[in-house]
């Protein structure tokens, strides 16, 4: 396609770096009464900015994007920011309008965002050619750093190979969040990609696969509680990898009963039980019942997950 620009030119360097590893996706705090709890966000952010994650998703699935309003993530991106001051601020954009998408990446880097992690349009089943034009429109008309998210299981579309390859040409798509299970793909791939073109999990139960077949990192569920944990397992995968092996396998009653009883559901519990932060869900999404509840307790002292309260 003619409208795909030439590669990267700035700063390769950084968005190489940053856009790499265990990359929490961060809950969203509310209150009881569904209102945004502005000061745990705060806390929430500077705990996370003060540890060893290059980056961080803010608005994705796992923090309930498609439930805030432009005002509510305005005010979100600046608090945001102003706590990220180490740590790349990547902004989750999911509609199944175009223009839409392009209104929330120009709110983002108006304020600030590193990136935007752009799902593929849901509900409304666009074909490859769609996916491809939507993807490019974004780009020419927001250019910034731009990650691609596929998640079928969600959107009830896949990218396929071929769009992905086209994709990679533009100078401002700088990667891509794989959430599709096709976990073959990353190696098929990335020969074919160019070097800098970031490809980024989005399964937990992947992350070591990712990295072994030449992915770069995971954008990750289980990192809201452990953070530094999962960077440490990606980065220490080359020269140890029985190390972080064992350390997933540590880690899998986590996964396991996140993937059973559902993602924010249960990785909310999870931050309220270990950090204090608040675990209430706007509707149409409820609190665990009882049996989910009990079971996640049960995974976090499996884990040896300790509460451990964030103040400031």
């Amino acid at each position: 396609m003619s409208v795909c620009l030439g590669r990267m030119t700035w700063n390769d360097m950084t968005i190489e770096t940053q856009f790499t590893g265990a990359i929490p996706a961060l809950t969203t705090p509310f209150s009881t009464d569904e209102s945004i709890d502005l000061v745990a966000w705060k806390q929430w952010t500077a705990w996370h900015n003060a540890q060893t994650s290059r980056a961080v998703v803010i608005f994705g699935s796992t923090g309930e994007g498609l439930s805030l309003s432009i005002s509510e993530r305005e005010l979100l991106l600046k608090t945001a920011r102003k706590q990220f001051d180490k740590t790349a601020l990547i902004v989750g954009i999911s509609s199944p309008s175009t223009e839409h998408a392009i209104q929330l990446g120009k709110q983002a880097k108006d304020h600030g965002a590193d990136a935007i992690l752009v799902t593929t349009p849901f509900y409304v089943k666009p074909t490859q050619s769609g996916l491809c034009q939507h993807y490019l429109k974004i780009a020419s008309t927001v250019a910034m750093p731009i990650i691609v998210y596929t998640v079928p299981s969600r959107t009830a579309v896949d990218i396929d190979d071929q769009t992905i390859l086209t994709l990679a040409q533009n100078r401002y798509i700088a990667g891509i969040k794989d959430a599709a299970g096709d976990i073959g793909r990353v190696e098929r791939l990335r020969k074919l990609l160019p070097s800098n073109f970031m490809y980024l999990g989005g399964n937990d139960h992947e992350i070591l696969d990712n990295i072994m077949y030449g992915g770069n990192g995971t954008i990750s569920v289980i990192a809201n509680v452990l953070p530094n944990i999962v960077q440490s397992v990606i980065d220490n995968f080359d020269a140890n990898p029985q190390w972080s092996k064992g350390k997933m396998h540590e880690l899998e009653p986590m996964i396991n009963v996140i993937t059973k009883y559902g993602n924010p559901q249960v990785i909310k519990h999870m931050v309220q039980s270990t950090y204090s932060v608040p675990s209430a869900l706007r509707l149409p999404l409820t609190p665990l019942e009882s049996e989910a509840k009990s079971e996640t307790e049960l995974a976090l002292r499996a884990c040896r997950i300790a509460p451990e309260a964030i103040n400031y």
